[in-house]
């Protein structure tokens, strides 16, 4: 089994019982954007996932990637890409339920 997806998977399932409908999350460091698309899923349409990565090309792929597949994720605002290194500025997203932050 790929490496990567297992750790995706763990950290899809480590999450799930968290991450409820409306509720309001931080991706930060959202590579391809798949888990912040998966997290997207789950908060629902009244829910929102702020996908946070400082590469700006990493970023646009990822946002290309949702776009073919899950576009109605970005078009209903529920993902919103920001291109920012948390390490290196105040967030002003200061209301999050939760944090995702994982390394491979």
């Amino acid at each position: 089994m790929n490496l990567l997806m297992l750790q995706h998977g763990q950290s899809l399932d480590a999450i799930y019982r968290w991450l409820k409908p409306g509720a309001k999350c931080l991706d930060i460091g959202s590579g391809t954007g798949y888990i912040t698309a998966c997290m997207a899923e789950m908060v629902g349409p009244t829910g929102k996932v702020y996908g946070i990565e400082h590469i700006p090309y990493i970023l646009q792929k990822s946002i290309e990637a949702i776009e073919i597949n899950h576009a109605n994720l970005l078009d209903d605002g529920i993902i919103e890409f920001i291109c920012k290194c948390m390490c290196e500025s105040k967030s002003e997203h200061k209301t999050a339920n939760y944090i995702l932050h994982f390394t491979v």
